[in-house]
Order: C-alpha cells, then structure tokens, then sequence
C-alpha cells in the first residue's frame, strides 16, 4: 500500500497495546479511506464510538486497553470494526490506521467522532454494507439510525469486552 502524499506512517510499534505478530503497520491516510480493506458486504461494520464506549463505564476502560479487547471482540465475533476516537486516537493517529484484517482505528482530528460516523455509516449503507453502531450517545443514535442496522450501547459493549477479558484483579 502506498501512502498518498501527506500521510502518516506508523511502525507496529508506534501501538503499544499490538501484541507482537498479531497486527502490521499499515499506512494511515486521511479519514476519507477508512476501512479500505473492508469488501465483503455480508460481514457488519461495526462503528464504535470508542471515547463514549471507554468512558460509560467507571473506571474507564484505558484506551490502549479498550483497543486490544475490542481488536480481540471483532475476531471472535468475525466483524469489521471501526474505533473512532475524538481527535487523535491511540498512538496519535490522524486518519485511519488499519490495525488487522478486521480492525481500523480512527483519529477524526478536528471533526467529531459523531459527524465522522454518521458520513461513515451514510457512506456505507450506499453501498450496501450492513452496519452496526455502538454508543450511548442518544443524539447519534438518532442521527445514524437511517444507516445503521443496529445500535448496541456504550454500557452494554463496556460489559461485553469486560466479560470477555474476565474478572479483574
């Protein structure tokens, strides 16, 4: 893959929650390529507002853990994820940074992860992929509703990955 101009480059270990071999570098464009590798229609998109989703819960989940569990999650559950972070993401992306085959991390920058999913989702459902949506944001909810063939809370995914981690110590 061949970086457009301007466009960052992060090292697999620019991410500290990779575990090694599990993820590869890829090239981090603006957010207008996200999820570039995502082809086949019958597996869901899943959008996740990943800032509400780690802080719905208390204590927040760290983010670089919230990555890893959600990285591990979209495997076990053989979707496509897009964490989208307000501004800079884990590892200071700016952009898209495909994280594996199945997980991209989004960094919207000055955009915020709400307008940023809810293009993303519109974007999409035009093209006929199905789309999933987790936030406890009642507004986006709303507003992705169109696109989004369903809407899991922020809450309830927290649990879920909590659940799939085990219990803490």
């Amino acid at each position: 893959m061949v970086p457009r101009a301007g466009a960052q480059i992060h090292l697999i270990s620019d991410f500290p929650w990779v575990v090694r071999g599990a993820l590869y570098a890829r090239a981090v464009s603006d957010a207008t390529g996200a999820g570039a590798g995502m082809r086949d229609r019958d597996e869901p998109v899943v959008l996740v507002d990943a800032r509400n989703v780690a802080r719905s819960r208390w204590p927040n989940i760290p983010d670089d853990r919230f990555v890893e569990l959600a990285c591990a999650w979209a495997v076990r559950e053989r979707v496509r994820l897009l964490l989208v972070f307000d501004g800079p993401a884990p590892g200071g992306v700016l952009g898209t940074a495909d994280l594996d085959e199945r997980a991209t991390v989004v960094g919207t920058g000055r955009e915020s992860a709400d307008d940023w999913i809810v293009r993303e989702a519109e974007r999409l459902a035009s093209e006929l992929h199905r789309a999933w949506l987790v936030t406890s944001d009642r507004v986006l909810r709303v507003r992705a509703a169109p696109y989004v063939e369903r809407t899991t809370g922020g809450g309830a995914f927290a649990r879920e990955l909590e659940a799939f981690e085990g219990p803490r110590e």
